[in-house]
């Protein structure tokens, strides 16, 4: 049986990035999102910012993962690739060419597999923002069929955040058993129990601040390749 040192991982990683939530959503770029003046170029605009931070950060998931040898696990197979949907959406926006997108870049504390499972989380649980801001967008911009980043998941949003968090948490028990009772007499833990947790927030932690700094600073730096053309 687990100790009282034991507190589930979704509970901990909520309360560590409150504040840092609150700060995102209260970002201008991000905060637009939500107003009734939102324009097409608005739109086009935020889309260009989160392409270059989810491009980045997934391909960084995508690499550092594969290497521990955790993306076949179930809870990770229902993974869709974001940055892949906003370049859609930018497309469908008039925005094709993607390339010039660069420059995205964020230190990491360190580098094990918890720290890079708290930034899955922040990846994986920005998808919940689309429960409320899919149907906002269409209302706002009806003429519009550039929501698949928001859309992302459809109906099964929760139940695939729930797959995901559930294995991330079964990583972290099992990081716990090695801990504690030492399943094997050969096992010996590459980091202990409370080294994995705290680099599970610090994840999370560094993933949120990394997106705070990209959309309130580095995007006066991204140029606009095209105008918003006019949907009518």
């Amino acid at each position: 049986m687990l100790s009282t040192d034991y507190v589930c991982c979704h509970t901990l990683l909520k309360q560590r990035t409150s504040s840092l939530h609150k700060i995102l959503d209260n970002t201008p770029l991000l905060k637009k999102l939500m107003s009734h003046s939102l324009s097409v170029s608005d739109y086009q605009r935020t889309l260009t910012c989160l392409y270059a931070w989810y491009q980045y950060t997934e391909s960084l998931l995508d690499k550092e993962l594969c290497r521990f040898g955790v993306l076949e696990l179930p809870g990770f197979q229902a993974r869709i690739n974001k940055s892949a949907l906003l370049r859609s959406d930018l497309a469908a926006l008039d925005i094709p060419d993607t390339n010039h997108l660069s420059g995205m870049d964020f230190a990491l504390p360190n580098t094990n597999l918890f720290t890079l499972l708290g930034i899955c989380y922040v990846v994986e649980g920005s998808a919940l923002g689309g429960l409320v801001l899919g149907p906002r967008l269409r209302k706002v911009l009806p003429t519009i069929n550039a929501t698949s980043f928001y859309d992302v998941y459809g109906e099964h949003k929760m139940q695939v955040f729930r797959e995901v968090m559930m294995q991330i948490q079964q990583l972290l028990n099992t990081q716990y058993d090695l801990s504690q009772h030492r399943l094997h007499e050969n096992v010996t833990p590459h980091i202990d129990y409370q080294t994995a947790q705290e680099s599970l927030l610090q994840g999370a932690e560094a993933a949120f601040s990394s997106l705070i700094d990209w959309v309130t600073v580095y995007v006066q730096d991204i140029p606009m390749m095209q105008t918003a053309k006019e949907y009518c």
